[in-house]
């Protein structure tokens, strides 16, 4: 557990898959920027408009160019969605039509960032929530991020989680809900970053985020 522990401050409190995501995105996402424009135009509030848009294309792994993990620019997702919907089957469209070979690292950090980037409006806010467990089975920990939905309701906070595993809710509180990514397994961390790649905070126990921090966060900017 503690060797699992060290990798996983060396990824959220050394900032190392951050600032790794930040030069991959300018590596090999930044043409999206233009191809999409200011995704402002497309954000709402809607939890269940933005979890049905993810579920137009599919998860696949990060490939050599994420170097095993990455998180991808929204820009990029947004632009696939798109595509997806100016087809009639925008499924096989774009994974088998003449786009196949764009659609590779799309694994579960990119839709959750494209969730946090695009779900945002009065009285909800969003951030990436990261949660990392023990395997057995490899010398890295397993985990899954998912666009972490802050809904506030007369005075009342809720939280739901959308991704590519689909939509989890409401919570009455965060530990709620990482434990249901967790599922009985032996968590080795968390973490929640913007869309942007701005930390948030991060742990090893209670998920008890610096919620001063979290509210000087600019968020969805």
């Amino acid at each position: 557990m503690w060797f699992f522990r060290i990798i996983h401050w060396l990824a959220f409190r050394a900032r190392v898959y951050l600032a790794w995501s930040r030069v991959y995105r300018w590596l090999w996402h930044r043409k999206y920027r233009a191809m999409v424009g200011n995704l402002g135009n497309y954000k709402s509030p809607t939890i269940d408009f933005w979890q049905s848009q993810m579920l137009k294309l599919t998860w696949t792994p990060d490939t050599w160019r994420a170097l095993r993990d990455a998180c991808g620019d929204p820009h990029r997702f947004q632009q696939f969605v798109q595509w997806a919907n100016d087809t009639e089957d925008p499924v096989d469209h774009v994974f088998w039509g003449i786009r196949r070979k764009q659609v590779v690292d799309l694994d579960c950090d990119d839709f959750a960032a494209y969730g946090a980037k695009m779900c945002h409006g009065p009285g909800v806010r969003t951030c990436v929530l990261s949660v990392a467990w023990t395997s057995d089975k490899q010398w890295l920990p397993e985990g899954h991020a998912v666009a972490l939905v802050e809904e506030v309701l007369d005075d009342v906070k809720r939280y739901h989680h959308i991704g590519n595993w689909g939509r989890y809710g409401p919570f009455d509180s965060l530990d709620a809900a990482v434990a249901s990514i967790l599922q009985g397994r032996d968590m080795v961390g968390w973490a929640l970053f913007t869309a942007d790649l701005t930390l948030i905070d991060h742990g090893f126990g209670a998920v008890e985020p610096d919620y001063e921090a979290w509210d000087e966060v600019r968020w969805n900017e």
